[in-house]
């Protein structure tokens, strides 16, 4: 008699079992299926119903009561952060709770180059994102520029160049809040720690987008450095390339007598001093130069034609240095 109640009591457990085990199966593998690329936002504050209804609209899932029986099997009902989370592919409630808690918030990826000038820095960001003109307008409204701290005309120089990662829906103006917040987390304690020649902050990095667009080899920057600080010391002209590469209209070119005599502020073959501002984002190595120059008698210096340069200290041995890299160019 006992046997006959364990194998009916046994039989029970095996139903039961089995039922769970079906059930559960349904719940993990309902909601399969594939949709294209769905960028979907969880506002903060939304309730677990409201974001189940959200998924149900935008087609993520197909039945509510099973993805809610899967969320509450898995103790994750009161767990789902906000953000904005990229769905795409094939579709179940696991790659669903997968996408949210370990791929985690969809970003894009932009890299700034350094000695990139702010309108390839635009080009970058306009390559990833749909902005429109009067978004981007906002690089010349000095209310905008002032806002972020800014205080000049222009913004050229405080684009950190860096890579950076941003929401799909970011907006312009964000974008280069984080970019500029970035220039003042990497670059204003250096220069507060390392000040030089009594250079005001706008003037290290004006010189340090010389150096970058001067410099091809890292262990030049700082000697680089040194042969400008010198020529202003001794008020030389800087007689920088790069300045006039920055006013040409077809740039970059090797450049002609004509060019050197472009009459602009810029023109550092006709002005005394530094530019009026930085002529591209010059990179932290280029600002570490310059705060950090290398101490040198340099005050000329020419390509050798693989990168590097001649550095001399009187102009006789500059033109002899000129001379040769005209021999160099003839044979090319």
């Amino acid at each position: 008699m006992n046997s006959s109640k364990n194998q009916i009591i046994a039989n029970y457990l095996s139903l039961f079992l089995s039922i769970v085990f079906i059930a559960f199966t349904i719940i993990i593998s309902t909601n399969n299926h594939t949709i294209s690329k769905k960028i979907i936002t969880i506002e903060k504050g939304k309730t677990l119903n409201e974001i189940i209804d959200l998924f149900h609209r935008e087609e993520i899932v197909k039945n509510k009561f099973i993805f809610k029986s899967f969320i509450y099997l898995n103790n994750l009902q009161n767990k789902i952060p906000a953000g904005t989370y990229l769905f795409e592919g094939k579709i179940s409630n696991t790659s669903i709770i997968n996408s949210i808690f370990s791929n985690g918030q969809i970003s894009k990826k932009i890299t700034i180059p350094e000695g990139s000038s702010t309108e390839r820095v635009v080009d970058i960001i306009l390559s990833e994102f749909d902005f429109n003109l009067s978004e981007v307008e906002l690089l010349k409204d000095k209310k905008f520029l002032d806002s972020i701290g800014i205080q000049f005309s222009s913004i050229d120089g405080y684009l950190f160049p860096d890579s950076y990662f941003f929401h799909y829906n970011e907006s312009f103006e964000s974008i280069i809040q984080k970019i500029v917040n970035e220039f003042e987390i990497r670059v204003i304690p250096l220069f507060k720690e390392k000040q030089i020649n009594d250079m005001s902050l706008h003037e290290v990095i004006t010189l340090a987008s010389i150096v970058e667009g001067e410099a091809m080899i890292d262990e030049e920057r700082a000697i680089i450095a040194s042969v400008y600080i010198n020529r202003l010391k001794k008020n030389m002209k800087l007689q920088a390339d790069p300045t006039i590469q920055f006013i040409v209209d077809e740039s970059p070119k090797r450049l002609t007598n004509k060019d050197l005599k472009i009459e602009s502020p810029y023109n550092t073959y006709l002005n005394f001093g530094l530019p009026p501002g930085p002529i591209n984002n010059p990179g932290l190595k280029s600002i570490q130069a310059v705060l950090n120059p290398e101490k040198t008698d340099y005050l000329f210096f020419v390509a050798k034609g693989d990168g590097s340069h001649v550095f001399t200290k009187n102009e006789k041995d500059h033109n002899e240095a000129k001379k040769n890299y005209k021999n160099f160019l003839r044979n090319q």
